[in-house]
């Protein structure tokens, strides 16, 4: 990762979630070059575009036309893309979720908060465990919540 700035994508269909995602990257301490795409469809058509790879990918889990699912699993079987982090979110993670999303190799994944604060503390944590961490952590460090923080 460059040490300047990071280069992170967000997959996220909700403009308002998209408007706070943004918001708490500017408050970030590294600059943040930030590319956003409104499904998984778009996700994976600019990967297959980039010039330069993101450091980081966050993806919503619950997206039309390419799912959360659908893009961890595409992203970790390219052999360009397979060493893209990849930080999945969602309201809800149900135990069969996670150990999919888990055994499918994305590096975390974040149960939304329901405060503005909270999520930003939390997808800071993210972007820190993410940038420090060669290896997927171990499923007892995979989620990250209001509790992990």
């Amino acid at each position: 990762m460059n040490d300047k700035f990071l280069n992170l994508y967000l997959a996220e269909d909700d403009l308002d979630d998209s408007l706070f995602f943004e918001e708490i990257l500017n408050e970030q301490p590294t600059p943040i070059q930030l590319t956003i795409a409104q499904n998984g469809e778009e996700l994976m058509q600019l990967l297959g575009k980039a010039p330069v790879l993101p450091d980081i990918v966050f993806l919503d889990l619950n997206m039309p036309l390419k799912n959360g699912f659908e893009c961890v699993n595409e992203i970790l079987a390219n052999e360009k893309l397979k060493d893209i982090k990849v930080i999945v979110f969602s309201t809800f993670f149900s135990p069969a979720v996670l150990d999919n999303l888990y055994d499918s190799g994305a590096d975390y994944c974040i149960q939304k908060p329901s405060s503005f604060s909270e999520f930003s503390r939390i997808i800071s944590y993210a972007i820190q465990l993410a940038r420090a961490s060669e290896t997927q952590p171990g499923r007892d460090k995979f989620v990250l919540d209001r509790y992990a923080v």
